[in-house]
């Protein structure tokens, strides 16, 4: 089985520390592929080649670890569709302060680098949450 990081550059206060999440890839015994895209992920041919070609080495399944974004379900349902995948979003809608204490059970850290306005203050941005 194959993991694959889709990487967008530019900037995002949703972007990932890639090598963490390439070591946890590894500390799981899997390795990590990953693809810079474009604006257009869904119309991106390389990756619908790339999902097309998992899928005739037995590959169903499109598991994601979207939330409440409904840009990317839209596009993780685009991508589905033209490689004849099934989507399946485990955490899809659910609470996403439930999900973080969730993850502090098991000492993940989380440094906040975006906020909303009116819904935080921002002496929080650059904080480690545990």
């Amino acid at each position: 089985m194959d993991l694959l990081f889709l990487e967008k550059p530019g900037f995002s206060v949703r972007k990932v520390n890639l090598q963490a999440v390439k070591a946890v890839a590894k500390m799981l015994g899997y390795e990590l592929k990953t693809m810079s895209v474009g604006e257009e992920i869904e119309k991106d041919e390389r990756i619908i080649r790339y999902l097309r070609e998992q899928k005739r080495k037995g590959l169903n399944t499109l598991l994601t670890g979207n939330v409440k974004l409904e840009v990317h379900r839209a596009i993780y349902g685009s991508l589905c569709e033209r490689a004849r995948l099934e989507l399946v979003e485990p955490l899809k809608e659910l609470d996403t302060l439930e999900l973080l204490m969730e993850y502090s059970k098991i000492d993940l850290q989380f440094m906040i680098i975006g906020i909303r306005d009116g819904e935080l203050h921002s002496k929080w941005l650059g904080e480690i949450v545990t």
